[in-house]
Formats: C-alpha cells, structure tokens, sequence
C-alpha cells in the first residue's frame, strides 16, 4: 500500500508496475514482523495474542520467512528477464545474505539470536530496496 500510495500521490496514476515492485518492498519487510512475532510467540501465548506465530506455529512462521525471501528476490529476476535489462535483477545480489539469515531462523529460537536476525534483517530489507530503486532508476535512464 505503501509504494502504490506513493505512486498515486506524485504521478497521479497507479501503473501495473507499481503494483508489481510494491511486493518484493512489502515482503521483506514483512520478513521482519516474521521475526518478531517468532521471537516473542511463547509470551503472546500468555497475553492472548493471536499472531501467526501463535496460530500456526514456529514451523509455519520459519517457512512465511523463507518465502517471503524467496518473493522479494524473484519479481526482480523475472522482471529482468521478462524485459532482458540484467540491472533490474540487482536485489538478487541479497540472495546469500537472505539464505543465511533464513538458516539462522530455522536454526535457533533463542531471543538474542531472533534480535541480532531482526537487525539484520531491517537492514537486507533496506539494502534490497535500495538495489530495487536502483535497477528501475538505471532502467528508466538507460532504457
């Protein structure tokens, strides 16, 4: 919502594309709720919070993580290769960091090692959309 809204408000239109980069962006940001709810699921249990973690479990959450990776990395790569402009895959370059950090969160459950993936993963989500901006800029002036 937060792309598209964007869009609207300097162009005054909501092109498909918006639609489209607006996903990779709001997936892995959406990877750091994961990790937070993950880390603070055994205590929501105990306040009555109903997070996914709580509904559905570790297991689900660590998988709605990997996937949510997995999206953020491949709407790039396709739109590259559907428009066969090799920069606008430039986020793929998180895919090693992204992996790792999907290793941790299946492997530990431990609050200090979910706070340091946390960090860690606000940061890939920046640097992701840091690169995203980047492949479209590039490809706005080189196209």
């Amino acid at each position: 919502a937060a792309v598209v809204g964007t869009v609207y408000v300097q162009t005054g239109t909501i092109p498909l594309a918006a639609w489209v980069y607006s996903v990779p962006v709001g997936a892995s940001c959406t990877a750091i709720l994961v990790v937070n709810n993950l880390r603070d699921a055994q205590t929501d249990v105990l306040v009555g919070k109903r997070t996914l973690a709580v509904r559905f479990g570790p297991t689900f959450v660590r998988w709605e993580y990997a996937v949510l990776w997995a999206v953020t990395l491949a709407i790039p790569l396709a739109m590259a290769t559907v428009h066969r402009r090799a920069w606008m895959a430039l986020p793929v370059v998180c895919a090693i960091p992204a992996l790792a950090l999907t290793r941790t969160v299946f492997a530990h459950s431990d609050g200090p090692t979910l706070n340091t993936t946390l960090a860690k993963t606000a940061k890939l989500h920046l640097v992701s959309g840091l690169l995203l901006a980047l492949g479209l800029w590039l490809d706005r002036i080189l196209s």
